[in-house]
């Protein structure tokens, strides 16, 4: 008997080992999350994060899987918010709120309904009938765990069967339905050995030792329990060694071991006194008060039985308060709804204003192009600032229809290719014809513009020419003045041809046909 009780310091170097090590692996989530830019890394990093919290922070638990769900919600991504309501249903499990526990484990069933996800329902369903099993309604709880079998048999989903095999006798084992609960956990119990999973192993072999001990083969029953000590100590799961150890009591009580029962009593006590786990320190503590009744020490016995006394007011108290902490918890999920809420409102006005100045830039950015068609600038950078305009213009309607496509694919990558391909294929030929309309106009413009000033350039020309003429005769022989008189006619008509040519340019224009304008040659005779 000394021996066992050296085994309690190793237990505590290894909890203090394993809290350290998960620590890390939060730490490690919570990094994820806050950098990760794909969306679906984010949600399983949440997802992981929330579950790590259920086992000793449920309240954070809950908070991180309502923000998955939010997320989710937000980008429209049914796997997330399946995920989410997981998390949240487990929280609350674990917290002891079997009723919303319940809640969100059927909304999550309604979801993967939908998905014809058998796999995820299977999860459900063992979900379901462990809340079910904790409320002491074994029936449901039977109909659910054989739901959840029937399915992963007919899908062969291997790596569910493990958890399906404990749950199930976990549960028939609590309806008094022996032997069939032996054979789910010994078909458990093969699965975890060939996975090397010690905590399921562990789970396995003392539920083996429940059932040894209910059908009333107690030496079997203690060599279970033993067995599955080692396991359940590596894996840190003292709400089950504080089980198999008063089970293990018990079975040494029903032999007539006095002196071990009253040990693994104590034993029991003492690690489920010390991690709180209030349940089974009040079984522990009434199987004391029994025991020391029975070898008529009644001092010990009293001393335990208002130990029992104290630890169900406790228990009740605890329940109260645990219905406030849901209670309290529930109006920080509410409180953090609304905060996301208006953090969403906040986003879509930010997207909303992006997309009007987006809206008011593409005709504007249009309308330039036109100015600027009409100046002395290069058809090629003409040609490209109408590419521009227009790539905008579908570049923009894509990112309008974005979301619409996302919503009614569920972000499937594979639909969503499939409909912007498809609408490629509608808008490319449109996108084509109207490109090379407004191209060929910029560029007919372009021309129209370069052929006035072509024009003008060689009228005004003409005419300095003239006025040089007229300059030199006179400077040489005034007597030949008299002789450029026709030439100062013609300087006095050019002068009129210049004010009237741009109003009788801009009237050719009206009039002239789109292709010919690149006919144009500028050439204007003058007759002398």
């Amino acid at each position: 008997m000394p021996t066992k009780k050296k085994l309690i310091l190793p237990i505590l170097c290894l909890m203090w080992l394993h809290t350290l090590s998960q620590h890390k692996y939060t730490d490690s989530l919570i990094n994820i999350i806050k950098t990760t830019k794909a969306d679906s890394t984010k949600v399983e990093a949440m997802y992981s994060l929330s579950y790590e919290y259920q086992t000793y922070k449920p309240d954070s638990a809950l908070l991180v899987a309502q923000q998955l769900y939010d997320f989710s919600k937000n980008i429209s991504y049914l796997p997330g918010e399946s995920l989410a309501l997981d998390g949240l249903g487990g929280a609350f499990f674990r917290i002891g709120d079997n009723a919303q526990a319940l809640e969100y484990y059927l909304k999550r069933l309604n979801i993967e309904e939908k998905r014809d996800r058998p796999d995820n329902i299977a999860i459900i369903y063992m979900n379901v009938a462990n809340v079910y099993n904790r409320n002491n309604e074994q029936e449901k709880a039977s109909l659910y765990i054989l739901k959840a079998d029937s399915i992963i048999n007919e899908h062969k989903y291997d790596d569910l069967k493990l958890y399906a095999y404990l749950n199930t006798g976990n549960i028939l084992e609590k309806a008094n339905k022996l032997s069939e609960a032996l054979y789910y956990t010994i078909n458990c119990y093969q699965l975890a050995l060939a996975a090397n999973d010690s905590l399921m192993i562990g789970s396995a072999l003392n539920n083996i030792g429940n059932i040894y001990r209910k059908k009333m083969e107690y030496q079997s029953a203690i060599d279970y329990y033993f067995k599955s000590q080692p396991y359940i100590k590596a894996a840190n799961d003292n709400q089950t060694l504080s089980e198999g150890i008063i089970g293990l009591s018990r079975a040494y009580q029903a032999i007539g071991l006095a002196d071990s029962a009253l040990f693994f009593a104590k034993l029991a006590y003492e690690i489920s006194n010390k991690n709180s786990l209030l349940t089974n320190a009040l079984i522990s503590s009434n199987l004391l008060s029994e025991l020391f009744s029975d070898i008529k020490k009644y001092d010990s016995a009293f001393l335990y039985q208002t130990t029992s006394i104290q630890l169900k007011d406790s228990i009740q108290g605890n329940e109260k308060i645990k219905q406030l902490e849901s209670l309290s918890i529930q109006e920080q999920l509410r409180e953090q709804r609304m905060a996301a809420l208006k953090e969403k409102e906040k986003e879509e006005y930010r997207q909303r204003l992006q997309l009007l100045a987006i809206g008011i830039f593409i005709p504007i950015f249009f309308l330039f192009s036109i100015f600027m068609s009409r100046r002395k600038i290069h058809r090629r950078v003409i040609e490209f600032l109408g590419v521009v305009s227009l790539l905008l213009f579908f570049e923009y309607i894509t990112l309008l229809i974005h979301p619409f496509v996302t919503e009614i694919t569920h972000h499937t990558p594979f639909l969503e290719i499939l409909i912007f391909v498809a609408l490629a294929a509608l808008l490319v030929p449109g996108h084509h014809k109207i490109e090379h309309w407004f191209t060929k106009h910029l560029a007919i413009n372009y021309e129209r513009a370069r052929t006035k000033k072509r024009r003008i350039n060689e009228l005004r020309q003409h005419h300095d020419d003239i006025i040089d003429t007229v300059s030199n005769t006179e400077q040489k022989s005034p007597s030949k003045t008299v002789q450029a008189l026709p030439i100062v006619s013609v300087k006095i008509e050019n002068e009129n041809a210049l004010q009237e040519f741009g109003k009788q340019n801009q009237q050719e224009e009206d009039y002239l046909p789109p292709d010919s304008s690149t006919k144009l040659t500028g050439e204007t005779d003058i007759e002398n």
